[in-house]
């Protein structure tokens, strides 16, 4: 299995958050245009949408680990 070294990772980390930036960038923009409100998120749900971000992100990595994406 080859080894990701701590600049793959952040690359990789650099990566995903980019495309946060992004979407979140687009979807606020949205909102602004169409006047939809953002909807209220309670602490726990918060919690769990990030829990999952971070869970996604270290899958992907496990799947540069594996050898499933190029570097």
């Amino acid at each position: 299995m080859p080894y990701l070294r701590p600049i793959d990772r952040l690359a990789y980390r650099s990566q995903h958050w980019s495309f946060l930036l992004q979407t979140t960038l687009l979807q606020e923009a949205t909102r602004w245009m169409s006047r939809m409100p953002r909807p209220r998120l309670s602490g726990a749900e918060v919690r769990a949408v990030l829990r999952r971000r971070e869970e996604l992100h270290a899958r992907d990595l496990a799947n540069v680990e594996a050898g499933l994406y190029p570097r």
